[in-house]
């Protein structure tokens, strides 16, 4: 074989190998999506009314609220992977705990998994979300999407696929004139997580798209005056993390 069939047999097959690997992750995400909403079906009978939900996808699920609002009343429903229609379709469960608060985080997966996906568009389907959650007489915060970070790993621009902070910036714009127009708390998480580029910053972040605790805890910090009986939450100094540079 000649250097050329070489290099482009082994460029075939990277991309081969990464197609494969990125439709077993689907595989897989699909698998615990359905775990996950069994579960919380099973703890619906368990959680009081009057809680604070939080609501969206796997930056919701992997968040520990427990452990970060230990004073607040808070149920964590967020499903890994899931797009904004995804969550809406589970709206009307959680509506069915009667919580006092919602607090929604949710959209990027629209971008992730959809390429054609305009932040237009993604930034409209969540404001029918909050206006749904709104006419229920449930106060709501909503959280700004967090950027990405495509260059944290040699995974990560895998991970994030199509997203790309422009997209999340041009959303959260939209999102931004809705929460003022409607009178909501936003919680300005694009400022709060992004670097100098706009891009989520190294220490926040474990891959470039979800957080690392450094991240949740700057953001429990962002979202605690917004909740209602969630207590004091100590800040990051407080806890004694120092902060990577």
């Amino acid at each position: 074989m000649s250097a050329r069939e070489i290099l482009l047999t082994v460029a075939f097959s990277v991309v081969a190998l990464t197609v494969l690997l990125v439709a077993l992750s689907d595989l897989a995400v699909a698998a615990v999506k359905r775990k996950r909403k069994k579960e919380y079906r099973i703890y619906d009978a368990c959680v009081p009314s009057g809680a604070t939900v939080f609501l969206g996808d796997s930056h919701t699920e992997f968040y520990p609220l427990h452990q970060l609002f230990p004073a607040a009343p808070a149920v964590n429903r967020g499903v890994g992977g899931e797009t904004t229609a995804e969550v809406a379709a589970r709206l009307d469960g959680v509506l069915a705990l009667s919580p006092r608060q919602i607090v929604l985080q949710v959209g990027v997966n629209d971008f992730i998994f959809h390429p054609s996906k305009a932040p237009k568009t993604v930034a409209e389907a969540i404001t029918v979300l909050c206006n749904r959650i709104l006419s229920e007489g449930v106060a709501l915060t909503l959280v700004a999407l967090f950027p990405v970070n495509k260059g944290k790993t040699p995974i990560s621009a895998i991970v994030c696929r199509f997203a790309t902070n422009k997209k999340i910036s041009e959303a959260n714009n939209l999102l931004r004139a809705y929460a003022k127009k409607a009178g909501i708390p936003f919680v300005e998480a694009d400022a709060l997580l992004s670097d100098s580029r706009g891009r989520l910053k190294r220490e926040y972040t474990t891959e470039g798209l979800h957080l690392s605790l450094r991240g949740y805890l700057a953001l429990t910090e962002a979202i605690a005056p917004h909740l209602q009986g969630c207590g004091k939450v100590a800040s990051v100094s407080e806890r004694g993390i120092a902060r990577k540079r």
